[in-house]
């Protein structure tokens, strides 16, 4: 939440979900939207108070906004589902003025768990379609935004094993 209290307004949650974001955004004064796939989980948990901010739609690209129609796009926890992962991308580059957030999970955590018999359940969820590493996402980001500046979230330790989180890029066109 640090993080996202921490983008100017407009701000974009692609990707949004129940759309817990858009209430602590605009919770802070910041003018905050949601997109999220149409489906009846979300349509059913969506609160009464964010519901109007976000615009549930059919998945397809391009994004229903105009260029640099955001200031900041955020953008969590959502590459990983997504087909064309390197177009969405580009439609994020395309919609946001200035700034994204992204974040992904880290999947060294598999190799480094594996040191200590865990694995993360929540990486072997069927609903996950990429596996992102810095060395392969990282580059992908810094085609479209020219700062891009790397972060670990949710990290901990097993056994003294460092096991990644998420990883996570603040990029500035």
């Amino acid at each position: 939440h640090e993080l996202a209290v921490k983008l100017k307004s407009p701000v974009l949650d692609l990707g949004c979900g129940a759309a817990p974001y858009i209430r602590v955004l605009r919770d802070n004064s910041i003018e905050a939207y949601g997109l999220e796939i149409d489906r009846y989980a979300i349509r059913e948990h969506l609160a009464d108070d964010v519901r109007k901010f976000v615009t549930l739609y059919d998945g397809s690209l391009p994004l229903p906004f105009d260029r640099d129609q955001f200031e900041s796009i955020l953008c969590t926890e959502v590459l990983e589902h997504v087909e064309d992962y390197q177009a969405l991308l580009s439609e994020i580059s395309r919609i946001a003025r200035s700034l994204a957030l992204i974040t992904v999970p880290d999947m060294t955590c598999i190799v480094n768990g594996s040191y200590q018999g865990v694995v993360p359940w929540h990486l072997l969820e069927s609903s996950h379609i990429n596996f992102f590493t810095a060395s392969n996402l990282e580059p992908l980001i810094k085609k479209y935004f020219r700062n891009v500046t790397p972060f670990q979230l949710a990290h901990s330790y097993v056994n003294g094993q460092f096991m990644a989180g998420s990883l996570g890029y603040l990029a500035e066109k």
